[in-house]
């Protein structure tokens, strides 16, 4: 970790967002999730990434890479992190438009809303309109 004059602990999922998102965003990845366990010795940091094309190992890589250029930026050299940059994963629920263009071909599983609780299950593909 490198060291800056305002240097400062990344603990806080909002300000790891702020300080990623236009990287990330630049290189054609959304951020999904940020999550900061800052109980863990050393913290732990998890940003979960995805964009058009998915998420690859050199992806990974190269964002990974590009996190914690930024986050050394901020943080003292004395404070070390884990950093985690992954994917969604197939479980991840769809709840963007995006993420239903990424899931175009795939099969899903939903669960209608009835008003009960107790909505039927529907399998299918995700298609274009």
């Amino acid at each position: 970790a490198g060291t800056t004059a305002a240097t400062q602990s990344v603990t806080d999922h909002s300000q790891v967002l702020e300080l990623l998102s236009s990287a990330f965003a630049d290189a054609g990845y959304d951020i999904e999730d940020v999550r900061v366990d800052a109980a863990a010795r050393p913290p732990r940091i998890v940003v979960v990434a995805d964009g058009d094309s998915g998420l690859d190992l050199d992806a990974v890589a190269d964002l990974s890479r590009v996190a914690s250029e930024l986050l050394d930026q901020v943080t003292a050299e004395s404070e070390p992190y884990v950093l985690e940059v992954t994917s969604p994963g197939v479980e991840r629920p769809l709840t963007a438009e995006r993420h239903y263009r990424r899931a175009r071909g795939r099969k899903v599983e939903l669960t209608l809303a009835d008003g009960t609780g107790h909505g039927a299950q529907v399998v299918g593909q995700v298609r274009q309109r």
